[in-house]
């Protein structure tokens, strides 16, 4: 029984600590070639990104256009193809799960506005950027975080409602899976339970 009961604490402390997330997609546009890429086909991406309804651009790093992209570096995808005809970006489809997702985004640095549309599971938030203005997923507040998916799956898609070729500007997402929140009052039973039986012990060591 000397054993039994720091064992059994230890085991109820493990139980209360939050599990882990996973990394299921990051991205910041950086693998997909060294040169920009207008009206970028969907091989481009390498079964990652899609595209539907429209168009889209690869600016690629170092490449005209690129300085376009937030710090005027590295790669991005501009939203507003170069035809004209906004198109639908979206992630490959993810599985059941709970989720967090990150992004940044820029508006088109080129002036005036554009109305944008993210959407993940049912989570659909419309923003108007300004031409200058950044957007990550705290402007949205919580709203991208625990985000629960159910057996139908879903994709990660960005709209614009364009068609000027000038769209907002995606430098980069991550979707990781959020971690189950341990039950408070099953977590402090299971440590009171534990205290209790390293009490015991103690009390027939006494005796």
């Amino acid at each position: 029984m000397k054993l039994f009961a720091p064992l059994a604490v230890a085991a109820a402390l493990s139980a209360a600590a939050p599990a882990h997330s996973a990394i299921v997609l990051i991205d910041d546009f950086s693998g997909y070639g060294s040169s920009t890429v207008l009206n970028a086909p969907d091989s481009v991406f390498g079964g990652r990104w899609f595209t539907t309804d429209g168009t889209v651009d690869y600016l690629a790093a170092g490449d005209s256009w690129s300085n376009l992209c937030l710090g005027a570096s590295g790669s991005c995808v501009d939203l507003d193809g170069s035809t004209g005809n906004a198109g639908v970006f979206s992630s490959f489809l993810l599985g059941p799960g709970t989720y967090n997702v990150l992004f940044q985004l820029t508006g088109n640095l080129r002036g005036g506005t554009d109305e944008l549309t993210i959407a993940f599971g049912s989570v659909v938030r419309t923003v108007t950027l300004a031409w200058n203005e950044v957007v990550n997923q705290n402007s949205f507040g919580l709203d991208f975080f625990g985000i629960t998916v159910g057996a139908e799956g879903t994709r990660l898609s960005f709209s614009t409602a364009g068609g000027d070729n000038i769209g907002p500007l995606l430098k980069s997402v991550v979707i990781e899976t959020a971690p189950a929140p341990v039950p408070v009052p099953a977590a402090g039973g299971l440590l009171l339970g534990a205290l209790g039986l390293l009490g015991f012990a103690r009390r027939r060591k006494a005796a």
